[in-house]
């Protein structure tokens, strides 16, 4: 049995869901059914596109667009009895996590940036040329790695290149030749422009200036502590995460087709939101909701969950309303004994 937390302790929460969070009962229907696709997918990583200008000249006008493409799942690092005012706006289910577990799952802090509300906001605009000048570099990396891609497949080294309508003045080999030269001290163009779209998963605005009230305004994002699993990221040339199967595609369009099923314009050409996502299935053969500590429910649902988690390895699950009621601690119900627990089918 995993020790109640003390009242110092923090811990990484991810809760849901968000968008169901205004309508309670909708809430206690797709609540436990996310936490049941937690249990047998994985962590989903969900894909989401952040406009950014930077200034040009002096006269103040910004650039066109830019727009930086993130494929992660969020956290938020807090005490246990801050969770309930969390839940408010984020939902009223949890996992949580040990700080230091889900480091060693590859969680990273997001880096807040300002993104200034006008133009004549002066070197505030630093923030959004360095977010820029990365997705630059990101679209640099991958047209070089549709090169390299092109070039591996000439059957005709001598040949001169074409890509697309256009014709490049130098040989398939030529081409080869200073990409070797290029990449001998580096990765390939295409971890390279992985590690920067995962880089780039991380950066979030600095203030929320859509929004009013006590969750909007300067450096409100900046306040939430948000920590990130970004996608794209690979270990010994492996990835980590795994796109989704057309059965579990399906499985969630059910849950929320009006998020998974809506069409956004993305990097590459668009795209249904559930096909940029990806899942964080198990991590050293281990699923990653046994990583989890435990997992906070509404009351109204309690058995419901507990017949989701109901193996001996799965998180304790306690109530949200046990947070609130009790003052200075995060003290739930006991977990129940493994003989005890109620047995359920799990897939996988």
């Amino acid at each position: 049995m995993k020790s109640s937390p003390s009242e110092s302790e923090r811990f990484f929460y991810h809760s849901f869901p968000r968008r169901a969070r205004s309508d309670e009962e909708r809430a206690l229907i797709a609540g436990p059914k996310i936490l049941a696709a937690i249990r047998d997918l994985g962590i989903l990583l969900t894909p989401e596109t952040n406009e950014w200008k930077e200034l040009l000249g002096v006269d103040g006008n910004l650039s066109k667009s830019m727009m930086i493409g993130q494929v992660r799942c969020c956290f938020t690092e807090l005490m246990p009895e801050e969770l309930p005012k969390h839940a408010e706006d984020f939902g009223q289910f949890s996992v949580e996590f040990d700080v230091c577990t889900l480091r060693q799952l590859g969680c990273l802090p997001a880096c807040y940036l300002p993104k200034p509300k006008e133009q004549g906001a002066g070197l505030e605009h630093i923030g959004s040329m360095l977010v820029v000048r990365l997705g630059e570099i990101q679209g640099l990396l991958e047209l070089m790695t549709e090169l390299t891609e092109l070039v591996a497949t000439a059957q005709d080294k001598s040949q001169i290149l074409v890509h697309g309508e256009n014709p490049i003045q130098c040989t398939c080999a030529g081409v080869e030749d200073l990409f070797q030269l290029l990449t001998r001290r580096s990765q390939s163009t295409r971890v390279l422009s992985r590690a920067i779209a995962g880089l780039s998963g991380l950066i979030s605005p600095a203030d929320d200036f859509e929004h009013k009230g006590p969750h909007g305004g300067l450096l409100s994002y900046y306040r939430q502590r948000e920590w990130r699993i970004v996608a794209g990221i690979e270990k010994n040339g492996v990835a980590i995460h795994r796109e989704l199967e057309p059965d579990e595609k399906d499985r969630l369009l059910q849950i929320d087709p009006e998020f998974f099923g809506k069409e956004h314009e993305f990097r590459g050409g668009n795209d249904r939101q559930i096909d940029r996502c990806r899942v964080f299935s198990e991590y050293l053969g281990k699923s990653i909701m046994r990583y989890a500590r435990r997992v906070i429910v509404p009351e109204r649902v309690l058995d419901q969950a507990r017949d989701i988690l109901s193996d001996d390895d799965d998180p304790e699950v306690v109530t949200i309303e046990s947070l609130r009621n009790t003052p200075g601690c995060a003290l739930g119900p006991k977990r129940l004994p493994a003989g005890a627990r109620r047995k359920g089918r799990r897939n996988g």
